[in-house]
């Protein structure tokens, strides 16, 4: 069963903008690196770490800047909310900076939306940020290579609710428009 919320026009849209997106990072070859993917409530970008920052830092990278002004137009063109989310792996970090990881996944996500809101217009009234530190895994922490997968960004652009347009609806539109989505119960169930 369809998990999402939506209207039909804003999924065509996020479908059409993520098709962009899936184009350029296949262009900039960051395969692997930026996933799409649909979540409950909309669809996430997953951007992994080592793109944005150095290891235990929050600076954005210089080479960051060419994926995020691309994202910050596909964020600008949408009027939709946005939750930029920040994630690490379970090793303990205490430096100057950062105490522990809850602040260093909380500063990525500042940093990250920041560079949205001045760089790239999107009004700050549409943005938000969390910081969820090592609690949200996307595979456990057993070894480096897994490690890094859970060290990363999420940008959770979200479905705006509207009645009488039914979840297979807006799956459906996202998949005409050759958008693969990962979380996908099976085909239409309408």
């Amino acid at each position: 069963m369809p998990k999402s919320e939506g209207n039909l026009s804003q999924a065509e849209v996020i479908a059409k903008t993520a098709q962009e997106l899936e184009d350029a990072v296949e262009e900039a070859g960051l395969q692997g690196d930026v996933m799409l993917e649909e979540a409950s409530t909309g669809i996430v970008i997953r951007l992994a770490d080592k793109l944005f920052f150095d290891e235990g830092k929050a600076g954005l990278k210089p080479g960051a800047r060419t994926v995020l002004e691309k994202l910050g137009n596909i964020l600008q063109s949408l009027p939709n909310q946005v939750n930029v989310q920040g994630h690490t792996d379970n090793l303990t970090i205490n430096t100057d900076l950062f105490a522990s990881n809850w602040e260093l996944s909380g500063m990525r996500a500042l940093q990250v939306a920041r560079y949205f809101i001045q760089q790239s217009d999107v009004s700050p009234d549409r943005i938000w940020i969390t910081g969820y530190s090592e609690y949200r895994p996307l595979v456990p922490n057993t070894s480096e290579d897994r490690r890094k997968r859970n060290r990363r960004v999420e940008l959770h652009i979200l479905y705006k609710s509207e009645s009488g347009v039914s979840p297979g609806k807006i799956y459906q539109s996202i998949e005409e428009k050759g958008l693969q989505v990962e979380g996908r119960e099976g085909g239409s169930n309408e």
